[in-house]
């Protein structure tokens, strides 16, 4: 009968009664996208995360220049802080490294509306299923990203959601990339994003977002 009782209140333990409510913050604003210069280190600010439980930083990166492949990869940083201020002890919590391929080019024909999924093209040369895609506006701020699955040769492609913001005068380049990463949040108090491009030879664009976990009730 004990051993029976025992069991009962392990599976309590593990398994509460009731569904559980859990509190995000979703969409923090990290990195608005923006073109990174050559050579450049860009370094988010500080963010609080102090009464939270855990996190995941989203990134996105388009390599908008082709003129040559990248020297070397841009390196993000997802890194936390051993105190509450100051900038003598951030430690990398998470890191990647992009790839340097060179990106095709694509001009998008007229302008497509908000929330168009079929972007038509003059050439879809290198362009295929499966691609990710940076959609670069003439204004860097309504840029975005997008993937592809459907290829209509020399006409169009066909994204996977309707895009964001309408794109005039925008160019499709391929080869973009998005990384992930969910942290542990209960021994750190701040967090940030460094985005190390100190030795691309070459611009790309980058953007970067938070969700956090804040509670579980």
């Amino acid at each position: 009968m004990r051993k029976i009782l025992a069991s009962f209140a392990i599976l309590l333990f593990i398994w509460p009664l009731g569904a559980a409510d859990y509190t995000k913050t979703q969409g923090t604003v990290l990195l608005a996208i923006q073109q990174i210069a050559s050579n450049t280190v860009v370094k988010t600010s500080a963010q609080d995360v102090s009464s939270k439980m855990e996190a995941t930083v989203f990134i996105f990166l388009g390599r908008d220049d082709t003129g040559g492949a990248l020297t070397a990869g841009c390196v993000f940083r997802v890194q936390g802080s051993a105190k509450s201020s100051g900038d003598d002890t951030w430690v990398d919590l998470a890191a990647f490294t992009s790839q340097l391929t060179l990106p095709e080019a694509e001009a998008v024909s007229g302008t497509e509306a908000a929330g168009a999924t079929l972007i038509e093209v003059a050439s879809t040369t290198n362009l295929v299923v499966g691609d990710y895609v940076l959609l670069k506006n003439t204004t860097i701020g309504n840029s975005e990203f997008a993937r592809i699955v459907a290829v209509v040769i020399n006409t169009s492609v066909t994204l996977t959601d309707g895009i964001t913001n309408a794109q005039t005068g925008s160019t499709i380049y391929d080869q973009a990339e998005q990384y992930a990463a969910t942290i542990s949040l209960a021994s750190v108090g701040r967090i940030r994003l460094v985005a190390d491009c100190s030795n691309t030879g070459k611009t790309v664009v980058v953007q970067a977002f938070m969700t956090t976990l804040d509670a579980i009730e």
